[in-house]
């Protein structure tokens, strides 16, 4: 049987009824963190991401979800003790979460929207390949493009726990709605792109969202929140 990565999506806006006390798991340092934020909707936000985060994971390990603990890799990338491998990401009211029994996993989900500096931020973040292909396009399709390729660049990166350690024109992807193959290219001799599974995922028509596993053959399946909580 293939091994699967397993996606999970819900609103920040709301939380499952049974983890609306989740709050009681919220470690000190998360709670710190929630309240250095300057807006209470951006808090508020953090915080459901938050309870989202420990609740799946409770289910999905079957411990209790303010035992478990999260260390950070050596470039701020968080797992958690004891595994398995996951990676989550939110933007907006938006959150997204992937874990698998085995791999790298990254995922990303922004809200697309129109950026005055598009053209610049995308001369300073692309590949030389993926800015040509971004800016021959125009209007609200250029705007599209740029977050479908954003945020493949994003999970792949967040895939690897390299952060901003690992060049953004070091590779390519696609900036197509639904390409055979969103790498395209890795200019790492220990990565190659075939390696890899990177795609969109199919959500709100307002959203950039993708995943990258560095398990190709592997099954993609979706878990509704309502179905572990």
């Amino acid at each position: 049987m293939a091994t699967a990565l397993t996606l999970v999506r819900a609103r920040l806006d709301r939380l499952p009824e049974r983890w609306a006390d989740g709050t009681a798991w919220l470690s000190a340092e998360e709670r710190s963190r929630i309240g250095r934020f300057r807006f209470e909707r951006h808090a508020r936000r953090q915080r459901v991401a938050t309870v989202l985060l420990r609740g799946v994971l409770g289910s999905v390990t079957g411990r209790d979800p303010g035992s478990l603990e999260f260390l950070a890799g050596e470039h701020g990338k968080p797992h958690l003790s004891g595994g398995p491998p996951f990676n989550v990401s939110h933007s907006g009211e938006w959150w997204l979460f992937g874990w698998a029994e085995e791999g790298r996993v990254g995922v990303d989900v922004e809200v697309a929207r129109e950026l005055d500096d598009l053209e610049a931020v995308a001369r300073r973040s692309f590949h030389p390949a993926e800015f040509t292909r971004v800016m021959a396009r125009t209007g609200p399709e250029r705007s599209a493009a740029f977050f479908r390729v954003w945020s493949r660049k994003e999970a792949f990166i967040k895939a690897l726990g390299m952060g901003l350690a690992y060049p953004l024109d070091g590779f390519v992807v696609s900036e197509e709605r639904d390409p055979p193959a969103g790498l395209l290219e890795v200019n790492d001799p220990a990565e190659f792109a075939a390696d890899w599974l990177v795609r969109p995922v199919e959500w709100a028509s307002d959203l950039g969202a993708a995943i990258a596993w560095d398990r190709p053959g592997g099954e993609v399946r979706w878990t509704e929140v309502s179905e572990l909580a």
